[in-house]
């Protein structure tokens, strides 16, 4: 039986949410998407349950409250998490920034 590939999507858009969900289910269905709004969600989430340690993290890098970059700092900080890939993707392309959270 295969493993479970567990992905954590943060994004402030519910949309983005379900295509990202639907593209990851017709590409193998043993992925399972976990969800936040936003960074302050996701890790309240990660404190809150600790079996939802993911294989992979994809951020929206423009969010509300606290945003892609903060988030990927605070993951980073933490023992658990800090080797988790993460996957910043935004339609702001600032060379500063992206050399910022590479890196992070």
């Amino acid at each position: 039986m295969k493993d479970l590939i567990k992905c954590f999507l943060i994004d402030d858009d519910e949309d983005d949410f379900e295509i990202f969900r639907m593209a990851l289910s017709e590409i193998d269905e043993s992925i399972h998407v976990d969800y936040a709004y936003n960074g302050i969600e996701a890790l309240r989430k990660l404190n809150e349950d600790k079996t939802l340690k993911p294989n992979y993290f994809f951020v929206d890098l423009n969010m509300p409250r606290m945003n892609g970059k903060q988030c990927l700092e605070a993951i980073r900080k933490d023992d658990q998490l800090k080797e988790v890939p993460v996957y910043i993707y935004s339609t702001f392309a600032d060379p500063k920034t992206v050399a910022e959270l590479l890196d992070l």
